[in-house]
């Protein structure tokens, strides 16, 4: 007993010793990262219902011995028109895996320290600002959430952005430290980096481009380092355009859509319709562009750390990248800390130096942070819980009372998920009548915020069998003459008042 006293008392002095140690920046980021995973823990989420389905059967079949490693890529090439290795290689490790809730610790642990490779890159790239190293170092990377997109990286098992945060990443800060230490070891780390960026995902181009772009830039301009800004310029050109030749000759099948839209006259037309938010980032690239520019050539050339161009560089390549295919939420993910770290410069630039408005600049970063993880962060994590639960309820009704399912558009994958997981057929249907239900069966509608309004007609809502925070199941039962339009509806949350005010005005 005396032995058991010792230890928790060692125990709490070298807590006490450790809370004493970290600055209140480091416990901010502490408390952030421990909230996120203690939700994580405390609500479980299951699969998502975007690939992951389709990811564990081809592990299921790699694993079987009926299909190769080799078979996988050769599919991916021949039915997607889509080279990825590294992706294929996750989904053979990972989706063996039968704990979906080890995979987002997994994610989340790995971006977590990512986080703090780019608080370095911060804090190497970019003026104080006023702004102390510990706050650019474990504070401002948590802003990159406050671009909503960003918490699809770790949302999604299956999402391959995170290829491009990881490997982008790592391969960004190999070539701080290239132009660092004049080291050509660093520059090869950070080629090889951004080649497996593509390798996961075949927008990772966009880093071989904008070092490019760079490099381009300090041979004309900045003149830092000419050796490895030539090495540097002649492999990213060579493998970005050799990369860019190979695409173009395999996309067909699902990139079919993509390889249509290259050409000009559909791309110019594309670029007038963009959605509001990229607009506001070739905003902000431009502006930190053009900062930069008045800097280099002004009487405050040593504010500026030329290497910093790459981030809005990123920026403008990666949203021309997205281009022809379009701008769905998880695509945007991967542009959230390069908005985020332009918007930091643009602050550091023009902000007046006076300690109460840094003061109030880092609260107002703070208070968003955690106004994003409580309304936004946690949220998304109880509602891949509720997918699970979904599952586990059409399992139990479909036990108990074996009848027809319903899902309404417009995510058919929902629907396929849904009877993928479940086993139990789902039908996908926008309109649900007496010619697609048989009422000497039991019928159920399932819907989720996400789903359009599906019309009901000669049939109405009799008793709400299941419900979650974002799902229900409805028994349907027959009536003549009845015709509803349903659609589930939930409360806004904090921020999405803020965002329906803002629009509405």
């Amino acid at each position: 007993m005396a032995s058991f006293e010792k230890y928790i008392q060692g125990a709490l002095s070298n807590l006490r010793l450790f809370l004493r140690r970290i600055s209140w920046e480091q416990a901010v980021y502490i408390i952030f990262i421990l909230t996120v995973a203690g939700a994580y823990f405390i609500l479980s989420p299951g699969w998502g219902f975007m690939d992951d389905w389709q990811s564990r059967e081809r592990a299921t079949l790699f694993w079987q011995g009926k299909m190769s490693f080799p078979d996988l890529i050769n599919e991916d090439l021949q039915v997607f028109g889509r080279f990825r290795p590294l992706l294929y290689l996750w989904i053979v490790l990972a989706y063996q895996i039968p704990y979906p809730l080890f995979l987002y610790f997994l994610i989340f642990a790995t971006g977590a320290w990512v986080l703090l490779i780019w608080g370095k890159i911060i804090h190497q790239l970019l003026p104080e600002g006023g702004m102390t190293a510990e706050f650019k170092k474990y504070v401002y990377p948590l802003s990159f959430f406050a671009f909503l997109p960003f918490w699809n990286t770790f949302m999604y098992i299956s999402l391959q952005e995170k290829f491009i945060f990881i490997f982008g990443t790592l391969s960004l800060w190999f070539l701080v430290k290239s132009y660092r230490n004049n080291s050509f070891g660093y520059l090869w780390g950070a080629l090889s980096l951004a080649f497996l960026s593509i390798l996961g995902k075949e927008t990772g181009v966009v880093f071989l481009f904008s070092y490019a772009g760079y490099a381009a830039l300090d041979l004309l301009i900045f003149k830092k380092n000419i050796k490895i800004s030539k090495i540097l310029l002649l492999v990213s050109v060579i493998a970005g355009f050799s990369y860019v030749i190979f695409i173009k000759t395999i996309l067909g099948g699902y990139t079919a859509h993509y390889k249509s839209n290259l050409n000009i006259g559909v791309l110019l037309g594309m670029l007038k319709t963009i959605p509001g938010m990229m607009k506001v980032a070739i905003g902000i690239a431009g502006l930190s562009i053009l900062t930069a520019a008045y800097f280099w050539w002004g009487k405050r050339r040593q504010f500026l750390d030329p290497l910093f161009l790459i981030c809005p560089l990123w920026m403008i390549i990666y949203i021309l990248l997205l281009l022809p295919w379009g701008f769905p939420n998880y695509l945007l993910a991967p542009l959230a800390p390069f908005i985020m770290v332009s918007i930091y410069f643009l602050i550091a630039a023009w902000m007046p130096k006076q300690k109460p408005l840094i003061y109030l600049a880092q609260a107002a970063i703070i208070v968003i942070v955690f106004l994003v993880l409580l309304e936004i962060i946690i949220p998304r994590i109880s509602k891949m819980a509720d997918k699970r639960k979904v599952v586990e309820a059409i399992v139990a009704l479909n036990k108990e009372n074996p009848g027809k399912f319903f899902y309404p558009p417009h995510y058919q994958e929902t629907a396929g998920a849904l009877q993928n997981f479940s086993s139990v057929p789902i039908t996908y249907a926008s309109a649900i009548n007496e010619k697609n239900v048989s009422f000497r069966e039991n019928s159920f509608l399932v819907i989720n915020d996400e789903a359009d309004a599906v019309v009901l007609e000669n049939i109405y809502r009799d008793q709400l069998a299941y419900q979650n925070g974002t799902w229900q199941i409805w028994v349907l039962k027959e009536k003549k003459g009845q015709k509803e339009e349903f659609r589930l509806t939930l409360p806004l949350n904090t921020l999405q008042k803020i965002k329906s005010y803002l629009t509405s005005r």
